[in-house]
Formats: C-alpha cells, structure tokens, sequence
C-alpha cells in the first residue's frame, strides 16, 4: 500500500478538481516508460498517442484534465495551449494570474532551469515547512514520489 494515499472517490465526493487530480497522479505511482526513453503506455495515455518527448508537463496537465472532466466542471487549466512544456506553463499561469507563493496539495509545480526557461512539473502532494512533497511523471523513466526544496520551485 502506498502511503499517505489519497482515494479518487473520497476526492470525488469533496468536488474539488485539485483533490481528485492529485487522486489521479497518486494512483498512477509506480507506473513506468516501457521500449526505451519517453515510451510506453503511461506516455501515450498522457501525451494524446504520442511517444519520444518529455512527458512531465503532459502527466499533471492531463490529471487535471480527467478530474474536470470526472465532476463536470469546467477545467482550470482549459485555455492552456501548450500542456507538453513546463515553459508554457509558465507563460500561460502568468498571464493569467495564476501563480502562488502558497502552494497547496493538488497544486502544479515548475523547477526552473534548461534553455526555455523551465524543465520540469509536477504536482504538490503536501507542503512540509522548507519541503514539497511531490508526485512527477517522467521521473527517473517513472511516475514517482519525490521532495524538494520549496525556494525552488514556482507554484500553479
């Protein structure tokens, strides 16, 4: 058993689009790229039947996307063009106002750095003092649990 799991239909009933995303990605620890790098069936299910890119973006964006479209409610994140890039994002939560300082469990993250400016996303599982607690595709070829320092990371 994973701990600290979060359960689709308990986050279903609080009809909270974050709680059931995060819901959604906790259920999806463990699975793995398959056939080599950016491959396999988590790769295609995120990324539309694509294989061969990075897929971290595309992972937290389609869980939101499935958790909008479990409670039939409009998506938070529906006029972002670009779901594949962290830079996008980026770009697109800026525009729109929606960038934080206090992240909260469900939220998205970016890890700044690479040449467009972010590389990486996730989503906030729970926030610990200096510590986020995180859920990432393409992690070590994996949907994984991780941590890392808040004062790195820009929040969704």
């Amino acid at each position: 058993m994973k701990p600290e799991s979060f359960n689709v239909l308990t986050a279903y009933a609080s009809g909270s689009i974050r709680m059931v995303a995060l819901a959604l990605a906790y259920d999806a620890v463990g699975a793995l790229e398959e056939g080599g790098a950016n491959r396999g069936a988590i790769v295609r299910a995120v990324m539309g039947g694509r294989e061969g890119l990075p897929w971290c973006a595309a992972f937290a964006t389609e869980c939101y996307r499935l958790a909008a479209r479990m409670l039939r409610k409009a998506n938070p994140l529906g006029d972002l063009r670009n779901r594949l890039s962290s830079s996008s994002i980026y770009r697109w939560a800026k525009r729109k106002g929606k960038l934080t300082r206090r992240p909260r469990n469900g939220d998205l993250f970016l890890l700044p750095g690479g040449p467009t400016g972010y590389k990486h996303t996730g989503i906030v599982r729970k926030v610990k003092g200096d510590r986020v607690f995180t859920i990432e595709g393409n992690l070590s070829d994996q949907v994984k649990l991780h941590q890392r320092k808040r004062k790195r990371l820009v929040f969704v």
